[in-house]
C-alpha cells in the first residue's frame, strides 16, 4: 500500500513538473492578446464570432506551451543549457530536471504542437481559411527562434522574431472574430506585443551572466547590461504607450484605452527594482510577466467599456 502510494505521488510530481516545465503562467497573456484582437476587431468593424475565437485562444495555449518546450530542447541540443551547471530558472527544464529524456521532451513538444494545430485547422475549416497560412509562418518563426540553421536567438534576433510572431497572434484575433483583416490593428497589437516581447528580454537579461559563458549572443550581451536595462525600459514604457497614444489619435483604438496610463507607475517601480544589477535579476521573468498580464487585462477592459459606451 505504502508502495503504491509512492508510485501515485511520483506520478503527480512528475505531471506536475511536466506542466510547470511549459511556463503556464505566459498562457494568460496568450489568451489576452488573441482577445484584444478579437475585441478590437468587433470596434472597429462591428461584428464578431465568439467560438472560433475561443477554439483559436484553447490551440493558441497549445502552441505557447509547445515554444517554451521546444525551446528548452534545442538550447540543451545547442549547449546552451547543460546538465553540469545549476539551473536556476523560474520552471523546471524537462531535461536538466530528469523530468524527460531529450527524446521524450522533444515527443512531448510535437505532441503539444499537433493539439494546437488541429485546434487551429478546425478554426480554418470553419471559414477562417486564412488561419491556415498565418499559423505555418507563426510555426516557422516559433522554430527560427532557436532552431537551426536561423537560431535567432543566438544571433541577437530573438526579440525581433518573437515581436513579429506576437503580433501575428493579435492580428490573427482580429481575423478570427471578423473574418477580415484591417490596416489598423498592427497599431492596436503594438503596446501588448511590446511587452510580450519585454518577457524574453528579461530572460536574456537574467541569463546576461551565464550566457556570457556559452557561444549564443543574445540582445543584452550585444549591446552590454547597462545599455540591456535602459531597452528594457523602452520595450516596457516607451513603445507601448508612445503607440497607444498614436492608435487613439488615428482612430485604432478607443479613447478609454487610455486608462492604461494608471499602469505607468506600476510598471516603473517594478522595473526600477528588478535591473539594478545582474545579480538581482532572479524574478524579472515572472515580474515582467505580471507586468504585461495586468496591462493586458486593463487595456481590454477599456476596449470592451468603449462597446458599452
Amino acid at each position: 500500500m505504502e508502495s503504491n502510494n509512492k508510485i501515485m505521488r511520483k506520478k503527480e510530481n512528475t505531471l506536475k513538473n511536466l506542466f510547470f516545465a511549459t511556463r503556464p503562467w505566459v498562457f494568460p497573456l496568450a489568451i489576452i492578446q488573441i482577445t484584444i484582437g478579437a475585441v478590437s476587431g468587433f470596434w472597429l468593424i462591428g461584428k464578431i464570432d465568439i467560438i472560433p475565437v475561443v477554439l483559436a485562444a484553447i490551440g493558441l495555449v497549445f502552441l505557447f506551451a509547445f515554444t517554451n518546450i521546444i525551446n528548452d530542447y534545442l538550447d540543451f541540443k545547442n549547449g546552451v543549457d547543460k546538465k553540469k551547471r545549476k539551473f536556476q530558472h523560474d520552471h523546471p527544464h524537462p531535461i536538466i530536471s530528469n523530468i524527460l529524456t531529450p527524446r521524450q521532451t522533444l515527443i512531448y513538444g510535437i505532441i503539444l504542437c499537433v493539439v494546437g494545430i488541429t485546434f487551429g485547422l478546425v478554426v480554418a475549416f470553419s471559414g477562417r481559411l486564412l488561419v491556415i497560412p498565418i499559423g505555418i509562418l507563426a510555426i516557422l518563426m516559433i522554430y527560427g527562434y532557436v532552431g537551426p540553421p536561423f537560431s535567432l536567438k543566438y544571433k541577437a534576433l530573438g526579440e525581433i522574431d518573437v515581436f513579429i510572431t506576437n503580433l501575428f497572434i493579435v492580428i490573427a484575433g482580429s481575423y478570427v472574430a471578423t473574418g477580415v483583416f484591417t490596416q489598423k490593428e498592427f497599431l492596436v497589437g503594438i503596446p501588448i506585443v511590446s511587452l510580450s516581447t519585454a518577457i524574453l528580454f528579461a530572460n536574456n537579461l537574467r541569463d546576461y551572466k551565464t550566457d556570457l559563458n556559452s557561444r549564443i549572443t543574445t540582445l543584452p550581451l550585444k549591446v552590454g547590461f547597462n545599455n540591456a536595462t535602459k531597452i528594457y525600459l523602452v520595450l516596457t514604457l516607451l513603445v507601448p504607450y508612445a503607440v497607444l497614444f498614436l492608435s487613439i489619435l488615428l482612430g485604432a483604438a478607443p479613447a478609454t484605452t487610455l486608462i492604461a496610463i494608471i499602469m505607468i507607475p506600476f510598471i516603473y517601480r517594478i522595473a526600477k527594482n528588478t535591473i539594478k544589477s545582474a545579480s538581482t535579476l532572479k524574478d524579472i521573468v515572472q515580474e515582467t510577466a505580471k507586468i504585461a498580464t495586468i496591462f493586458g487585462v486593463v487595456y481590454l477592459a477599456a476596449i470592451i467599456v468603449s462597446l458599452a459606451i
